[in-house]
C-alpha cells in the first residue's frame, strides 16, 4: 500500500514537471499559428496596381476627348474602390492575428483616399485634362507608392522577414511623406 502510494506520487510530480516544462517553453516562445503572408490580398494589390496603370496610361494617350471624360471612365473608379474596400477588409481581418496588417489597412485607406481624391476631381472637371498634371501626378505618385508598399510587404511577409513597423510613413492627399519602409529579415 505504501509502494502504491509512493508511485502515485512520483507519478503526479511528473506529471506537473511536464506541464511546467511545457508552459515555460511556450512563454518563451510563442508559436504563430497564422500564416502572415496572405495570397489574395498579394494578388489584390497587383492587380489594383496594374488596373490603376492601364488607367493612367489610356486617359495620358487618349487621342480623342470622348475617352477621357469622367462618363467613359466612371465604373472604373467604382470597380477599383470595391476593390480596394475588399483589400482593407482582408486585411482588417488579418489585422486581429498579425500586427504588420495594421500599416496594410493604413495604406490601403492611403490609396483608397487618393482615388476618391482623383474621382472627384474627374467628375467635377468631366475631362482628365482639366485636373491639371501636377494633382494628377501627386495623386499618381502616391497611390504607385502606397500600392507597392503594400506588396513590398507581402513579399516580405512571405519571404519570412519582417516590416519594422516603428518606420512606417503612408501618404494622403494633402499630405508630403516619404514612403519607404524598412524590412529586417527574423532572427530564428
Amino acid at each position: 500500500m505504501r509502494t502504491d502510494f509512493i508511485k502515485v506520487c512520483q507519478s503526479c510530480y511528473f506529471a506537473r514537471l511536464t506541464i511546467l516544462m511545457l508552459f515555460f517553453m511556450l512563454w518563451g516562445c510563442s508559436p504563430r499559428l497564422v500564416n502572415r503572408y496572405d495570397e489574395n490580398l498579394d494578388q489584390s494589390a497587383v492587380m489594383t496596381k496594374k488596373r490603376l496603370d492601364t488607367f493612367f496610361t489610356t486617359l495620358d494617350d487618349a487621342q480623342d476627348t470622348s475617352e477621357r471624360m469622367y462618363e467613359v471612365n466612371k465604373f472604373f473608379y467604382y470597380k477599383t474602390l470595391a476593390a480596394l474596400n475588399t483589400m482593407r477588409l482582408r486585411a482588417k481581418a488579418m489585422q486581429q492575428s498579425v500586427t504588420e496588417y495594421e500599416h496594410t489597412v493604413e495604406l490601403i485607406d492611403s490609396v483608397t483616399a487618393h482615388v476618391k481624391t482623383l474621382w472627384r476631381e474627374h467628375r467635377k472637371n468631366d475631362d482628365w485634362t482639366k485636373i491639371g498634371s501636377v494633382q494628377i501626378e501627386t495623386q499618381k505618385s502616391a497611390i504607385e507608392n502606397n500600392l507597392e508598399q503594400i506588396i513590398q510587404t507581402q513579399i516580405a511577409m512571405k519571404q519570412g522577414s519582417k516590416v519594422d513597423v516603428n518606420n512606417r510613413q503612408k501618404s494622403f492627399p494633402g499630405k508630403k511623406g516619404n514612403n519607404a519602409i524598412s524590412l529586417k529579415r527574423n532572427d530564428r
